[in-house]
């Protein structure tokens, strides 16, 4: 029965790719000045940095340029007479030949989330990735699709990087993440713009266990809140006191996956949760709040690696590793590569605080070595650099 079905599997795989890829998307739909651009949410990561900087090139006069988006409603900030939006998830059987007539007939097709097939050789079709392996993602062997490239921050992620994809490592080309310009943008006094410009800022940012989807769970451990490490309402007010304090502000983001319906944390005066509609109603990004923040709190995310570069205080939540490591698990051995104040308990937590009160960042030694070892580039300008190489090899 097992070798029937997988007989009839690639059947269905070849006729799938037969309706991809033919001779009418081949020859007969004319590839145009366009560029499509992907990521979740829109107009985030690594693709909206280099948009920033298409738009610094008036690439916008040079190409349509086409955001896929999932709703209607495009916020003021976003929005521009001069670049189109396409609504993936609007129902109607036109609207889905129209969206793939889009994919079809694209010279460059952009993202950092999802995966298309290409639909011609007369395509371009980059994925810029939205973060370096931390967690072990080879068992879910992502559909990489037909990209002609996928950016990556080191020579050290490549073969990791490989095996989550599912594809070859000649594909990827090293370059910093274009999202970490936001890293060194110091053009908006973030600090004034969200309202605590005479506090210390740590920026929370915990990878989902639960996905929002519902189809896939990376840790069964148990957190009432939602939340690693404070696991009740009292504790919360204890460490908004302790904050309060120490004139420091903690803004929690939960990652644009998780099931926030799990989040029953609330506000405090010292204590804030901060959504994607909010940063996009400030007209900021996660990077831009990031550069305004004095320390980051996260557990197994790719922001990590990013953050390393700021050279500031990171703390690590670590009370369900072992639960995480066992059904997830990671892509590097965790306690050699990802180095900061590991957070097992609230008492841990209260005491990270009151080191960062007093400027005290015990891991900093130890972040810069592997700063080294990872070889990420330091120095900025990760959009242009990428931009550069686009239009150098793909005569974009």
């Amino acid at each position: 029965m097992k070798k029937i079905w997988f007989f009839i599997k690639n059947i269905l795989k070849k006729v799938r790719d037969l309706l991809y890829r033919n001779f009418i998307t081949e020859y007969l739909i004319p590839v145009k000045d366009q560029v499509i651009l992907e990521s979740a949410p829109e107009f985030a990561d690594n693709t909206y940095s280099l948009y920033l900087e298409m738009l610094t090139n008036n690439y916008q006069n040079k190409y349509k340029i086409i955001w896929l988006v999932t709703n209607d409603n495009i916020n003021d900030n976003f929005k521009r007479s001069d670049i189109s939006y396409f609504n993936i998830n609007k129902k109607g059987i036109f609207h889905k030949i129209k969206f793939q007539y889009l994919i079809n007939s694209s010279k460059f097709i952009i993202t950092c989330n999802r995966f298309y097939k290409r639909k011609t050789n007369r395509q371009v079709i980059i994925y810029l990735n939205h973060g370096q392996p931390l967690k072990d993602c080879s068992k879910l062997k992502m559909n990489f699709g037909d990209a002609d490239a996928s950016v990556t921050s080191s020579k050290f992620f490549v073969e990791k990087n490989a095996e989550a994809l599912n594809t070859d490592k000649d594909r990827f080309i090293i370059f910093g993440p274009p999202r970490n310009d936001g890293l060194f943008n110091k053009d908006k006094d973030v600090k004034k713009i969200i309202g605590y410009e005479n506090s210390k800022i740590v920026v929370w940012l915990p990878t989902f266990r639960n996905h929002a989807d519902g189809k896939r769970v990376d840790s069964n451990f148990e957190m009432p809140l939602g939340i690693p490490i404070i696991y009740n309402t009292n504790d919360l007010e204890k460490f908004n006191t302790l904050l309060k304090k120490k004139n420091i502000v903690f803004i929690l983001k939960p990652h644009f996956a998780a099931d926030i319906k799990k989040l029953k944390a609330k506000d405090y005066s010292n204590f804030k949760i901060i959504y994607n509609k909010d940063l996009d109603d400030y007209d900021l990004t996660l990077y831009e709040l990031l550069s305004a923040s004095d320390a980051l709190v996260t557990d197994y995310s790719s922001v990590y690696y990013d953050y390393l570069i700021t050279k500031k205080p990171i703390a690590l939540t670590l009370d369900d590793f072992d639960e995480y490591d066992k059904m997830t698990g990671f892509a590097y051995n965790y306690k050699e590569i990802i180095k900061g104040d590991y957070i097992y308990n609230f008492d841990d937590f209260c005491n990270f605080v009151d080191n960062l009160s007093k400027n005290i960042d015990a891991s900093l030694d130890e972040r810069m070595k592997i700063i080294k070892k990872l070889d990420l580039d330091t120095k900025g300008n990760y959009s242009k650099k990428l931009f550069d190489y686009l239009v150098k090899k793909y005569n974009f």
